[in-house]
């Protein structure tokens, strides 16, 4: 889905969409690139605004983009694609995934294990599919439109 459709769907009219900008370009222009600005690929930046919309209905306190590098082994590094922080003291790190890979999977398992004092989900939207839960924990608030649950 393209930032114009998601626009769209939350009720934007078509005047606001045609004069809407990211960082400063057109929206038609921004849709070309793969990435935004601030390194996220499209799931993410779908991801990131459903995390907003928690933030603005104060279901969750904030969230993070990429913040967190963590050390699992030399040389080996993981990188947390989402921090979110919940009004009950909890740390969620969520990942995004359009499939699962197994070293993405390996990665992940090892993180929640060295890293067990925080919450670990992956959730996955395969493309015309539902946001599905792929493995760790789950917390229904923090899977778009309730989800499914699937574990890899």
């Amino acid at each position: 889905m393209s930032i114009a459709d998601e626009l769209r769907r939350r009720g934007f009219r078509p005047e606001q969409i045609a004069g809407a900008t990211v960082n400063g370009k057109p929206l038609v222009e921004s849709e070309k690139k793969p990435k935004t600005d601030d390194g996220m690929n499209k799931l993410e930046r779908r991801y990131s605004w459903f995390l907003s919309d928690l933030v603005a209905s104060g279901h969750a306190i904030r969230y993070y983009f990429g913040k967190v590098k963590l050390r699992l082994a030399d040389r080996t590094w993981y990188t947390v694609d989402f921090q979110v922080w919940l009004p009950d003291g909890s740390i969620w790190m969520v990942e995004t995934k359009g499939w699962c890979r197994d070293d993405a999977a390996v990665k992940f398992k090892v993180a929640r294990e060295m890293y067990s004092e925080y919450h670990w989900m992956m959730i996955g939207h395969p493309a015309g599919g539902a946001w599905t839960k792929i493995m760790g924990e789950s917390i229904a608030i923090l899977i778009p439109n309730g989800g499914t649950n699937h574990d890899c």
